[in-house]
């Protein structure tokens, strides 16, 4: 089981790439669409929130992989943790 703030993830559906500024200094963010168990909303959650979530993350970067390589490798600079 994977947990976000007392949640259970069900899956990770989707990404979206946004750009978030703070004072002038803009910086793009990795956002992931989240299907919650036993709820019926999803919710955007940032990548930071997920870190503990590796086994569902490998899977979804495994999905985007598969789909395409170019994708993938953008992905993987995006939440590329300092």
């Amino acid at each position: 089981m994977q947990f976000v703030l007392g949640y259970e993830i069900s899956n990770i559906i989707d990404y979206r790439i946004v750009t978030n500024e703070n004072n002038n200094n803009q910086k793009e963010i990795v956002n992931f669409l989240i299907e919650w168990t036993g709820h019926t909303e999803k919710s955007w959650e940032p990548f930071e929130n997920l870190d503990h979530c590796i086994p569902l993350l490998s899977d979804f970067f495994l999905k985007i992989y598969q789909r395409s390589i170019f994708e993938y490798y953008n992905l993987m600079l995006k939440v590329n943790i300092d």
